[in-house]
């Protein structure tokens, strides 16, 4: 799997922890939030983006 672009060795790390459920919240939606998830799911990891703990519903269809 792929790493994490500004953290190498993120996936092996949390697989090695038996981690296959992330859950996203952040500030800046359209930046960190949306590629971490995209990252998240694209390496296969199951994803639940936290809407109640974004600032701004700035992506339609990722915070209802």
């Amino acid at each position: 799997m792929d790493s994490y672009p500004c953290s190498p060795g993120l996936c092996e790390l949390l697989e090695a922890a038996g981690v296959g459920r992330l859950v996203v919240a952040g500030v800046a939606t359209s930046g960190t939030v949306l590629s971490t998830t995209r990252w998240a799911i694209g390496t296969g990891f199951k994803v639940t983006v936290c809407a109640d703990a974004l600032p701004t519903d700035e992506i339609p269809g990722l915070c209802p």
